[in-house]
């Protein structure tokens, strides 16, 4: 009996679920007819209304994170031309604030190499 997705997420019963065999087949499930369906172009529905029925989505909350990077840069950019400090000690300043600012709002999801490597124009991915 192949329980709906909505009631019972998949992926957390991996760690908690007894019978970790049926879970798996569960998941397999799950990722193979997506798998088709998106092989097929149908990226609309990638999986049936009733599988995902109840589960809310995601809210994209980018721009705030945006938005506040924005915030802090643009006052690192005016106390630092309001200080005494030369052009280069002023970008200096700007330039660390912006990398602590982008590091504390994207720590979840960028290392600090990840950070460097976008810095440098570099991908690992």
């Amino acid at each position: 009996m192949r329980r709906s997705f909505s009631r019972v997420a998949v992926r957390a019963r991996q760690d908690i679920d007894d019978n970790t065999g049926q879970v798996f087949e569960e998941m397999t499930h799950v990722l193979v007819t997506i798998t088709e369906r998106y092989a097929s172009g149908n990226t609309l529905a990638l999986l049936e209304p009733r599988d995902v029925d109840g589960i809310e989505p995601a809210v994209d909350r980018e721009w705030v994170r945006l938005v506040i990077l924005g915030v802090a840069m643009t006052g690192a950019a005016i106390a630092a031309g309001l200080s005494e400090l030369s052009a280069a000690g002023s970008t200096q300043i700007v330039a660390v604030v912006g990398v602590i600012a982008w590091m504390l709002l994207y720590r979840d999801r960028l290392s600090p190499g990840d950070v460097l490597d976008v810095m440098r124009g570099q991908s690992r991915k």
